[in-house]
């Protein structure tokens, strides 16, 4: 039986009463028939409009990719003129094998609207930005089982089920899921601060 090896479940008390009650709604709308299980709470979306470091953002988030060893594809990259300017698209998949049971899965979409290049002068060096409207979503979830070795029959996904509902519990209550969330909202973070430190 290809399991979740034993974990240390010790966690931290402020985390656990931060989404107690998130976990607790998740756990009971999702994990009754678990395989594919959502953070316990959307990272909200990231607006920005005004000049933007494209290619730095763009890098950015192949670097976080790389840095934190998921394989990924860009699945989308696509580009419109609009009245405004260009229209670009971008979505990425990515995934991490934590173990031979345990599975992250991130997904990212961009789009920027009405873009347009210019020119700005910073300590007296000319460089190439856009003009958009920028928009980005970070979803992610785990997914356990997610070689389907234990999907064969009826039996096998109910010990499954019972497995991920009571054995494993806590550990994917406060383990996979806060280090799952914490991770892409230190992404998101990041993102953010880009934006800021480059976007007028």
């Amino acid at each position: 039986m290809y399991m979740v090896p034993a974990m240390n479940l010790t966690y931290n008390y402020i985390d656990i009463q931060k989404y107690r009650n998130v976990y607790i709604y998740c756990f009971t709308k999702y994990l009754i028939m678990a395989d594919v299980v959502p953070v316990p709470r959307p990272i909200p979306t990231i607006r920005c409009t005004g000049i933007i470091d494209y290619d730095g953002l763009y890098n950015l988030i192949i670097s976080w990719f790389k840095d934190n060893l998921y394989d990924f594809i860009e699945e989308k990259h696509e580009l419109k003129p609009t009245q405004g300017g260009k229209e670009i698209k971008l979505q990425w998949a990515a995934d991490k094998k934590v173990t031979s049971y345990l599975k992250y899965v991130i997904k990212i979409y961009m789009i920027l609207i009405d873009v347009n290049k210019v020119e700005i002068v910073e300590q007296g060096v000319k460089k190439k930005r856009v003009k958009a409207r920028v928009e980005i979503k970070i979803k992610a979830h785990a997914e356990l089982d997610y070689q389907a070795r234990w999907e064969k029959t009826k039996f096998q996904k109910m010990l499954r089920d019972l497995y991920h509902k009571y054995v494993i519990k806590y550990y994917i209550m406060f383990d996979v899921w806060l280090t799952l969330y914490n991770k892409i909202e230190g992404l998101s973070t990041k993102i953010k601060k880009f934006l800021n430190m480059s976007s007028v």
